[in-house]
């Protein structure tokens, strides 16, 4: 990103299996905003995500 004077930072925590452990819970618990990639039409993880975090 040429020219950009701002950067964001980021992290990422990736969902391999369920059920929920105490990571994701951790990892949800310490960021203001959470966004949920998934290659899911239905958003199943995200939905899964809200119910239990």
């Amino acid at each position: 990103m040429t020219g950009c004077a701002s950067r964001i930072e980021t992290n990422y925590l990736r969902v391999r299996a369920l059920p929920i452990e105490e990571t994701l819970r951790e990892f949800v618990a310490r960021h203001d905003r959470i966004y949920v990639i998934e290659l899911n039409f239905e958003g199943q993880m995200a939905e899964i995500l809200h119910g239990t975090a």
